[in-house]
């Protein structure tokens, strides 16, 4: 049958519109719930604990299933994006691999794809360096899975001497936690079958789940009621109305247990009767920068009102011109010290509000023997501000913890970079400060506030 454009037209609205009803919320978080199951059998079958990636993997992995999570980022993996991220270490996942010595991490990719890009090359690029410049096995080989072509695994082997040395030139004074064997991959998928020979490999099994099920690129696949979404929990910002991954875990039937009709609405009613960002994953808990008498946290530590009591000083960074919900009176505000970080026409000051707070800041740190910083979102501005502290004003024994210098430092970039990393293996889940916030640090040292 031959279409005018008109007729073209009308058959484009047509796919158009199946489209946006196979992608609406309810067939993702259908979707999501189906691939759960998969990731729970598997993780029981090879008696691993969980590390869910960032973001995506967030939503495949239940909090009471959660060990802990990771930040393998797929665009380090991506063709000629190639990279080894030092601001991504993941070296928390160290103590995980030493004490359990395996370890399964879950991700999900698209329609058309068996496996993302941060399992199937920036995870075991991750594992070949981590091999080489922190463990001692300096001859391992780059072992990509064999889907990835020949000349694409040639061009990153041709990457690695260098990302060896520049991981062990910044860390390899550190002392961390080390497996007994070398790292190495085992990928997986929910139609793998999980052979009991994996407890005899001669490396520390880290297991790669794609948790989704293979869709080819151009079919559908039409389950009982709704319509299958391979990699559903991509890119939540554009569908989850501002659900996140945890609150639904916690209300999954209450969500879709009613079908479609109203499923948005219910989302939504979650997420503001709920509201959960990052943070919510670390909670209230603070993590002592070693003997430095500094402690960082997210906002939720204000909750706990022994706070005031514990520090002398409170520092709040944020982009608000508000006290925190959460922070009483009396007492309280007189150990708070706020930090609006706004430009001057009331908007977040994202490219240089950290950069006017750092010298008020560190000075309070530097001064002050018992501090806690806090900030939203994942503690980012709390991370950079301690590696600030770290960096330019505490020393490091033979151990590797820090301890208050007798005098000021002046911090470089392999200083910033050891002070990060080491900040990596004192906190359970990956921090990494965008380079936006991580330029206003550097530029701190280097000149005058803008």
């Amino acid at each position: 049958m031959e279409l005018g454009s008109g007729g073209r037209t009308k058959e484009h609205e047509v796919l158009s519109a199946l489209h946006r009803w196979a992608v609406q919320p309810y067939h993702r978080l259908r979707s999501i719930e189906l691939d759960v199951r998969s990731v729970i059998e598997i993780a029981e079958a090879v008696e691993a604990p969980v590390i869910a990636n960032l973001r995506c993997g967030l939503w495949y992995v239940p909090p009471r299933y959660r060990a802990g999570v990771s930040h393998f980022k797929s665009g380090d993996g991506h063709y000629g994006q190639w990279n080894f991220s030092m601001r991504r270490l993941n070296l928390h996942l160290l103590q995980i691999l030493a004490s359990e010595r395996k370890a399964l991490v879950v991700d999900a990719t698209r329609t058309g794809k068996r496996f993302p890009d941060s399992l199937s090359k920036t995870l075991p690029t991750w594992s070949c360096v981590v091999n080489r410049a922190l463990l001692g096995f300096t001859d391992e080989p780059l072992v990509l899975p064999p889907w990835v072509p020949k000349q694409e695994q040639v061009r990153i082997e041709g990457m690695i001497p260098e990302w060896v040395r520049r991981c062990r030139s910044a860390l390899g004074q550190m002392n961390l936690p080390k497996p007994a064997k070398k790292l190495g991959i085992i990928w997986l998928r929910p139609e793998s079958t999980v052979l009991e020979s994996y407890a005899h490999v001669d490396f520390c099994p880290i297991f790669a789940l794609s948790a989704s099920l293979f869709i080819e690129e151009g079919s559908r696949a039409d389950m009982n009621g709704f319509h299958y979404v391979p990699g559903a929990g991509d890119d939540e910002e554009s569908w989850a109305l501002g659900l996140g991954a945890d609150i639904f875990h916690e209300n999954v039937q209450a969500i879709i247990g009613d079908g479609p009709d109203g499923c948005e609405d219910r989302m939504q009613s979650f997420a503001c009767s709920k509201a959960e960002n990052v943070s919510s994953s670390i909670g209230a808990r603070r993590y002592p920068l070693w003997d430095t008498g500094v402690q960082i946290g997210a906002m939720e530590c204000l909750d706990d009102p022994s706070v005031w009591k514990d520090f002398e000083k409170v520092l709040v960074l944020n982009h608000s011109v508000d006290l925190p919900a959460n922070v009483g009176s009396g007492a309280a505000l007189d150990n708070l010290v706020q930090f609006s970080m706004m430009n001057n026409k009331g908007k977040p000051d994202r490219r240089y509000g950290l950069q006017r707070a750092l010298p008020r800041v560190l000075g309070i740190l530097q001064e002050t023997s018992s501090v806690l910083v806090v900030s939203d979102p994942d503690m980012e501005y709390s991370v950079a501000a301690s590696m600030a502290f770290l960096a330019s004003s505490c020393e490091r024994d033979p151990l590797g913890c820090y301890y208050r210098s007798q005098g000021q430092l002046v911090p470089d970039k392999e200083s910033f970079t050891l002070a990060l990393a080491s900040l990596g293996t004192e906190i359970p889940h990956p921090i990494a400060p965008s380079r936006t916030v991580l330029k206003q640090v550097h530029r701190c040292f280097m000149s005058s506030p803008p």
